[in-house]
């Protein structure tokens, strides 16, 4: 097997493309696989690709990746592997992605400002083209602030500030899309302890040597290339599937912006209680009983679909049995491997789960 990869020529200047492309570097000395660099996806036409080669694509811009990833596909089928913070949207092509939990992080840092009292909070220096940003974007939404609350990047990050300026006696903490945002709010405010002032998602270098030192979120980018890799093995092992992502947690650094107090155990509720607002789809008694209807057939091989069927027309165990082939008790141990898919406990809840939704004629 052989690895290549290709990164978006705009990306490449960045921090965040050396930290991945050097965890790449760095599992290739481990472990001494194959990894070809390329500057341009043409380079693929002078050199044969395996049915098991792998391409990871590092880039963030959608039309850029939507480009490569069509040509990508059509050589690789779904061994293509975007490392970026990224969202699989694209209408075409077979790929996955490892990216960073970009809401998680935000989750975190409102979640730690409500804690500590902190109700009247602002994003600050959006950018409108950023993939990254959308996401925060969300995710801030979803949390509970509003697009009031927003402010962009449009020009200058001195503009932003001139925005917010006219504002900011409406907020008393603001959440950082990156270290860029929160230094230059820092820098324009004359007491930065006026606002609680958080970073998401970053931890650049400049942001370790400045005064006053920035709570954030960070991310380690050279994880990416380790957790492409475990990607690759999940392909490897399911051929049918299309698409897989990975979602790699940030961790949380305390700093002086707000007075460096710590990040209490009710946080990390606050946190949990958003998720289950978020996911309340899945908190629908009528959707968790289909899903749960969807995992036992499949499960089920043609012999347990014969026994399901049985089982709602009111069948007996032993006749059951006797239709099939088979000791009374090989029905009831089938039968009692469904009803713990299920999370039944018997018989008769069972077919009530069942028949809310199955019809007897089941193929």
């Amino acid at each position: 097997m052989s690895f290549y990869a290709i990164g978006e020529p705009e990306y490449k200047t960045s921090n965040w493309y050396k930290d991945i492309l050097n965890g790449l570097m760095n599992e290739k000395r481990q472990k001494r696989f194959a990894l070809t660099l390329l500057d341009s996806i043409d380079e693929l036409n002078q050199v044969t690709i395996s049915d098991e080669d792998i391409i990871f694509v590092i880039g963030t811009n959608s039309e850029w990746l939507e480009k490569i990833i069509d040509v990508c596909e059509s050589i690789f089928d779904n061994r293509v592997i975007v490392l970026a913070n990224h969202e699989n949207r694209l209408h075409k092509g077979k790929y996955s992605i490892v990216t960073a939990d970009i809401t998680r992080s935000v989750q975190i840092l409102y979640s730690y400002l409500q804690v500590h009292k902190k109700e009247r909070i602002a994003m600050y220096g959006i950018n409108p083209e950023s993939t990254s940003d959308a996401f925060r974007k969300r995710s801030f939404l979803a949390c509970g602030g509003s697009e009031k609350d927003m402010f962009y990047n449009l020009i200058s990050l001195s503009q932003c500030y001139d925005d917010f300026a006219q504002k900011m006696d409406n907020y008393d903490a603001v959440i950082c899309v990156n270290d860029y945002a929160a230094i230059s709010l820092v820098r324009h405010l004359k007491d930065y302890k006026q606002l609680f002032i958080t970073s998401c998602g970053a931890g650049t270098l400049i942001s370790k040597f400045f005064s006053p030192s920035i709570t954030h979120t960070r991310i380690d980018y050279q994880s990416f290339a380790k957790a492409g890799l475990d990607l690759c093995r999940i392909l490897q092992k399911n051929s049918n599937a299309n698409s897989v992502n990975i979602y790699l947690a940030s961790d949380f650094v305390l700093g002086e912006t707000t007075d460096n107090l710590p990040f209490f155990k009710e946080a990390m509720q606050e946190i949990e209680k958003i998720h289950k607002d978020v996911d309340k789809f899945y908190s629908d008694l009528e959707i968790d009983e289909m899903i749960r209807i969807e995992k036992l057939l499949n499960s089920c091989d043609s012999e347990d679909l014969l026994i399901l069927k049985r089982i709602l027309d009111n069948a007996t165990y032993s006749s059951i049995a006797e239709e099939l082939f088979m000791s009374t008790n090989g029905v009831k141990y089938k039968l009692k491997n469904m009803f713990n898919i299920c999370n039944v406990s018997s018989k008769t809840e069972f077919v009530d789960l069942l028949s809310k939704y199955i019809k007897t004629h089941i193929a």
